[in-house]
């Protein structure tokens, strides 16, 4: 290049007078100094400084191992395969290459590359992201090399020992966020990004941000959510369950079951994703605890109060008769030095269930005691209509035969005890609750403990109309959209005024002239 000017100068030259060609021929002067205070070298010196250095260099080199590309900053990066600094000369020459020689540069293919920033970078070498001695790995989702502490590999996410994509930690926060926003109003159970497979709740918390947490479990209260008729409260299903009622939940369910094995591998299973809700429901029904099908549980008399008491006492209660019989089977007290011979009688009664006995007397003597009370009330279930009934009423209603298998076949009334079990798993939790109320949607609200059926969303059991019959009344119903977060919704009963899950309020069709709308 610099030949090339000089040719380029002596066409352009102009006619020179005496004085001109008498100054040429006095001594050159000094070329000026630099702003460093080293000396500019003169063309000609330049040029056999570029020479010396070519020649100590392998012919090829140039143009086959100095290479130059963008940098980040904009300037010129001319990077070569070797870690020590490059010769003045060959830096320069370097730095004459045009860029086009550069499109095949691939900065992580060669190790140990040694990086020189022109422009904005100043010439000063740092290492590049290849002379990092950390394994790296390329997530599935982005395509981008990241060091392996950035991964995750899909297995131990989803438990699948044969699923083994690596996934890097901003697109599994991305994936999960995408994953739990488009599921509003409803709860899209989390699948791994690889295989499809169910991701526990507690596997991929710790991987998403607190946001996506908080809307995930509010999906899960909204999908729970009903108004009371009564209060005109908004309330949801969805139980807090604590640590602490998991060990309760496994004594009462596991271990009080007529196949403890049996559910506790269903159990496992559930919570791993690999068995639906209506399954474990099923198998909870057939070999689960007998008290998980009891809408209302037998309660038997138990005394409450004990105290020794004289004859007299007894007859003022009990009668003449009945006073003396009592006398002469009651136990003698003998813990106090009376006058008069007391005995010992019970003032109070109340009612109590099995397991209430059982943790009074203890295990050896609980179901004794039980079984020597006196019945206060027998053990009633759901039937279809959503009310309760004895056996014996099952019976009475259709028949012997058909009113055992009725009374075998009832549903689980009371998946409280079964939530314990899943208490660090809102999700599961939630699932169990909704394939329940799909089976026994005639409930009563927890707030006044009125009517309301949860699979037609109405304020009542719509007696003398079944479910079906009532959808497809609602089936003609007008949509409109909730002007907060566009969730369609009905009208099927009450005022004009609406409130939507998401907390907006509107008034149907706009009309603010109803006396109830504030």
């Amino acid at each position: 290049a610099i030949l090339a000017q000089a040719a380029r100068n002596e066409e352009q030259k102009p006619l020179l007078s005496d004085r001109h060609l008498a100054m040429m021929a006095a001594p050159a002067a000094e070329p000026p100094l630099l702003h460093d205070g080293r000396r500019r070298l003169r063309p000609e010196e330049e040029e056999k400084t570029m020479s010396v250095a070519a020649a100590a260099a392998p012919a090829a080199a140039p143009p086959e191992v100095l290479r130059r590309a963008k940098s980040a900053g904009g300037g010129d990066v001319i990077v070569a395969p070797s870690s020590e600094p490059l010769a003045p000369g060959v830096l320069l020459r370097a730095r004459s290459l045009p860029l086009a020689a550069c499109d095949h540069l691939d900065l992580a293919g060669a190790p140990g590359v040694l990086v020189a920033r022109g422009g904005g970078g100043g010439g000063e070498e740092e290492e590049s992201p290849a002379m990092s001695k950390k394994p790296k790995g390329r997530c599935v989702i982005c395509l981008e090399d990241k060091p392996v502490s950035q991964l995750h590999i899909s297995r131990e996410i989803c438990g699948n020992s044969e699923c083994s994509e690596p996934f890097c930690r901003d697109c599994l926060k991305s994936y999960f966020q995408e994953r739990v926003q488009s599921s509003r109003f409803s709860l899209l159970p989390m699948r791994c990004a690889a295989c499809r497979g169910h991701v526990p709740f507690a596997r991929w918390q710790g991987l998403a941000e607190e946001t996506t947490l908080s809307a995930f479990v509010q999906n899960a209260r909204d999908a729970l959510a009903l108004r009371c008729r009564s209060c005109d409260d908004t309330t949801t299903l969805l139980e807090d369950v604590w640590v602490s009622d998991r060990e309760e939940a496994v004594r009462r369910v596991v271990n009080c079951s007529r196949d403890p094995a049996a559910i506790d591998a269903a159990r496992s299973k559930f919570e791993a994703g690999c068995m639906d809700a209506e399954s474990f429901l099923d198998l909870l029904r057939v070999q689960g605890p007998q008290s998980l099908q009891d809408a209302e549980p037998e309660t038997r008399w138990a005394c409450t109060s004990w105290g020794s008491y004289t004859l007299e006492q007894f007859l003022s209660w009990h009668g003449e008769d009945k006073g003396k019989a009592e006398w002469e089977v009651a136990e003698i007290d003998t813990s106090e030095d009376a006058e008069l011979e007391r005995r010992w009688a019970c003032r109070a009664w109340d009612t109590y269930t099995f397991e209430e006995f059982v943790q009074w007397h203890g295990e050896a003597d609980g179901p004794a005691k039980w079984e020597a009370a006196e019945i206060n009330r027998h053990v009633a279930r759901m039937a279809d209509n959503g009310r309760t009934y004895t056996l014996e009423e099952f019976k009475d209603y259709y028949g012997e035969a058909p009113g055992l298998a009725l009374w075998a076949d009832a549903p689980v009334a009371d998946v409280g005890p079964v939530l314990g079990l899943f208490d660090d798993d809102v999700e599961r939790r939630a699932a169990l609750r909704l394939a329940d109320l799909r089976r026994r949607p005639k409930i009563r609200t927890p707030c006044c403990k009125a009517e309301y059926c949860f699979r037609c969303q109405t304020g009542s059991w719509h007696h003398g109309s079944t479910c079906e019959q009532i959808l497809m009344s609602q089936a003609a119903i007008e949509v409109q959209f909730c002007p907060g977060c566009g969730v369609p919704t009905q009208r099927t009963e009450g005022c004009q005024s609406m409130v939507c899950l998401c907390g907006e309020h509107w008034a149907w069709g706009g009309d603010t002239s109803d006396d109830d709308y504030d």
